[in-house]
């Protein structure tokens, strides 16, 4: 199971809401960016290549480009509450958490 789908999987059986991630999510942000600015994480990861999806949002149309991740890279530079908050569900409205929190 994805941790995206966990996330929602957890809000259900536990009556979450999306407000307790997003207010914890900066300061976890904020926490790591340090030793990731140093490096600490770098053996964590390993290289993946991928097609990797990107949506026309003029016109729906889905096209692929071919990536090779060497770290993570999603976390913003400045987490702040608002800035978070401001991210859309993944999988729709419905669904809760973006990306980033599915982290936490």
């Amino acid at each position: 199971m994805a941790m995206i789908d966990t996330c929602r999987w957890v809000a259900k059986r536990y009556g979450s809401s999306r407000r307790r991630p997003d207010a914890f999510s900066p300061l976890r942000q904020q926490r790591q960016a340090p030793s990731a600015g140093k490096g600490l994480f770098a053996n964590e990861h390993h290289r993946c290549a991928r097609a990797w999806p990107k949506k026309n949002k003029d016109n729906g149309r889905v096209t692929y480009r071919d990536v090779v991740a060497t770290k993570d890279n999603c976390n913003p530079p400045q987490p702040t509450l608002e800035g978070l908050a401001s991210w859309k569900p993944v999988k729709g409205q419905a669904k809760l958490w973006p990306q980033g929190n599915a982290l936490q």
